[in-house]
């Protein structure tokens, strides 16, 4: 399998969720130290606007700071995790790393995919028209280091959106569609799809689903300009 990464992208973007994260964390520590040094309650009220103002900011900085160095710097990264699952598959399969305004895109040779890569853990399932994650005591304990699961169906499909128009810009006239997919990096995740709208799967079963899936609609043509394009 070819991987086509932007690694400087990775890097500066790893590089700023650090220093906003640690940024984010001085702010919290300031903002505790100026209402503790408060010696009378007439202080107390003068800097609780420094110190309220230290600490929101600081939390949102930090919580800002842990997002990106969750993606680019430090653990489950999505794209490590992305290419360690599709390892094996020869060059006809090539996959697109932050190269393109769709952070993971997958050119199969018969199909073009845009992957919304999740990093939840627990049991994950879609119900009712919504996509679940475990809550309770272990959402309390994680609220800072995990963040929601959002709405990864409308996420997979804006991203085969954003790559649709991206190719639409570099090779008008070779019709492209982007399949949207939706796809749980963490070691930990029990994935329950449901009747998602969107396929949704554990890495670890992508590459047998790839194999087993329906042939799509890309010609040789499309997938050999695709190539061309990346190359």
């Amino acid at each position: 399998m070819r991987v086509i990464q932007n690694d400087r992208y990775i890097r500066s973007r790893g590089r700023l969720g650090r220093y906003v994260f640690f940024a984010g964390f001085g702010l919290l520590i300031v903002g505790l130290l100026v209402s503790l040094s408060a010696q009378t309650a007439q202080q107390s009220a003068e800097r609780f606007p420094i110190s309220a103002a230290c600490l929101i900011l600081g939390l949102v900085l930090s919580q800002a700071g842990g997002y990106y160095m969750r993606r680019f710097d430090r653990g489950e990264l999505p794209h490590t995790r992305l290419t360690q699952a599709l390892k094996g598959f020869d060059d006809r399969y090539t996959l697109v790393n932050y190269g393109t305004p769709a952070a993971h895109v997958l050119i199969a040779p018969d199909a073009v995919y845009a992957i919304a890569v999740k990093p939840q853990a627990g049991r994950i399932r879609y119900e009712n028209g919504r996509w679940k994650n475990p809550t309770g005591l272990r959402r309390i304990f994680t609220w800072m280091s995990e963040e929601g699961i959002g709405n990864p169906a409308r996420e997979a499909a804006a991203d085969s959106g954003r790559f649709e128009r991206y190719v639409a810009g570099r090779l008008p006239g070779t019709p492209i569609e982007a399949q949207p997919l939706i796809v749980f990096i963490n070691p930990n995740a029990e994935v329950d799809a449901g009747a998602s709208p969107v396929p949704a799967l554990h890495a670890k079963k992508l590459k047998d689903w790839l194999r087993a899936r329906p042939k799509g609609s890309l010609t040789r043509e499309a997938r050999t300009a695709l190539e061309q394009l990346f190359k």
